[in-house]
Parts: C-alpha cells; structure tokens; sequence
C-alpha cells in the first residue's frame, strides 16, 4: 500500500521532476575568431561573453549559456581534436527540416545523416573539425523498443536521403530554434575501459549500449544518452589538443555532489570543490563540472 508522501508525490506533473543535464561543454579552439563567427552567423547563437581568448555563446531566446571557446595553448605544430560530436537537440522535425535548408543557404556541407533507433538528424562540421550532430527524437518512442543493432559509423554515412529534411522545411530559421538543447556530447578516448569504469563508479552513469567498435553511451537522465565515447584514434600526448575539454552538468541537489565527492575521496582521486561546485578531471583530462541547478 502506497504512503502518503508517495501519493502526493505521483500527484506533482511530470514536469516538476529534477533530472541531470549538461549545462554547457567547453571548447578549446585554434582561431577563436573564426570560430565565434561561426557559431553566432551558423547557428545563430548569442554572445553572452566575450574576452580575448573566451567567448560563451547561448540561445537568444532567454541568453541561455550552451557553449564556451577557449584558444588552446599551442604547444606543439601537430594537434588532435577530441571531438567526435555534440549533439543538438531540436524539438521538431519541422525544425530539423528548415535548419537543413538554412545551412544549405550559407553553404555549410551536411556531412551525413543518421538514424540510430532513436533519433534521426544530420551533420555539419565547424572550421575547426568539430562534428555537429542535430536531431530530433523519434515521436512516441519507448526507450526499450529502440533498435540496438544499428550497425554504422555514426557521423560518416548518409543514411536518409537528405532531401527527406530538406522538403520539411518552410518558415525560414536563421538558425538554431527556441528550445534547441545541447543533450549529447561525444569524444575520444585513450582507454575506454578506464574511462567507462570511472565514470560508472563515481558518477554513476548507466551505460546503454555499446555499437560498432569501441563506442560506450552513457545515460545520465531520461534521454537515450548523453555521453559518449570511443577510441577511434589514437592520442599522442605530445599534440596540442583541440575540442572537448569540459562539460558541465546540472545536478538536482548537493547531495548529488556530496556523494560524488565521497566517491572520490575513497579512490583518492583529486578534486575541486568550492563554492557548491564540483570539478574533477576524469582519466582523459576531459574536466567535469558539477553545479546544483536546472536548465530554463
């Protein structure tokens, strides 16, 4: 027999339920210049701050914070970018359609198209190499009907023709639409293993499925997944790295973080914990960011 906390807690809307999310995902670029032109001319993004060598961009619609550059340290002529995508979110595939014939108007190549059971969308790439992955979730769709054999290396293969979003589109976006959220991150990894066996332990991602050689998704919420990862190439500790380099995330509560820290210490893994914000760099060197809040 349920109790009355129980009852009055299933009377709340779905809504009001506190969740993890990425907050935002720091990138470390090469021309900070072009890239800023970039995403605000592209993909429409705001200018929420802008110094020398860092810039946060956000939604116009209500200044939300979604990506932050930041030049690199070159400390080296060769580099790697640790990129493999992030991914976009647009809630209709309407949207998704006009975003298609958008880029196209500013010559922006769509580089694949994807279908993993779950969502469908495309590719663009930004002057730096970063794949740019947006799509929308597939109408009614339960979790565990998703089809798990999905057999392709996401991000190289167009595989819907991309007139199918092209033809959708008709109320002339110039840009990323209100409600875009930035709810994939995907990038590589030196040991897959080590990184998965960390992130499980001490954050407790759930992993969902591992598809085509060396790929792990990480389940953070209630989306498919949010975190991926893969060791598609090889990282030489000698290049300057480009791409990926931290990734805040909200959490519902400080108790969220206060396990983790607990966690942490048991291994004895170093940390920053200051001011109710959490942040460690995980195996990779890929910093993780925790903060107690919720996305607008």
């Amino acid at each position: 027999m349920k109790n009355l906390f129980d009852y009055l807690k299933n009377l709340l809307p779905s809504g009001s339920k506190k969740e993890w999310d990425i907050a935002q995902v720091t990138l470390f670029v090469e021309n900070i210049h072009s890239m800023k032109r970039f995403y605000t001319q592209v993909l429409g993004l705001t200018i929420l701050q802008d110094f020398e060598t860092e810039v946060l961009l956000g939604l116009p619609q209500g200044s939300i914070p979604m990506i932050r550059l930041m030049t690199a340290e070159n400390t080296g002529t060769r580099k790697t970018n640790l990129t493999y995508y992030l991914g976009f979110e647009i809630p209709k595939k309407q949207l998704l359609g006009d975003l298609s014939n958008h880029f196209l108007l500013e010559e922006q190549m769509i580089m694949a198209t994807c279908d993993d059971g779950y969502s469908e969308g495309f590719y663009i790439m930004d002057p730096e190499q970063n794949r740019l992955k947006f799509y929308c979730v597939k109408k009614d769709l339960l979790l565990e009907d998703v089809n798990h054999e999905m057999q392709y290396l996401e991000g190289n293969e167009v595989t819907i023709p991309i007139q199918e979003f092209i033809q959708l589109g008709d109320t002339g976006v110039h840009g990323l639409p209100a409600k875009t959220r930035l709810n994939q991150v995907h990038y590589i990894v030196n040991d897959i293993q080590k990184t998965s066996d960390f992130l499980t332990k001490n954050f407790q991602f759930k992993t969902t499925y591992d598809y085509v050689a060396e790929r792990i998704n990480f389940q953070i919420n209630e989306h498919y997944y949010s975190i991926a990862v893969n060791e598609w190439q090889v990282i030489d500790a000698t290049h300057t790295m480009y791409g990926v380099r931290e990734i805040m995330f909200f959490v519902p509560e400080i108790k969220v973080i206060e396990a983790i820290v607990e966690r942490l210490e048991e291994i004895e893994w170093p940390y920053l914990y200051q001011d109710s914000e959490l942040k460690v760099l995980t195996p990779d060197h890929i910093r993780y960011h925790f903060k107690v809040g919720e996305r607008l």
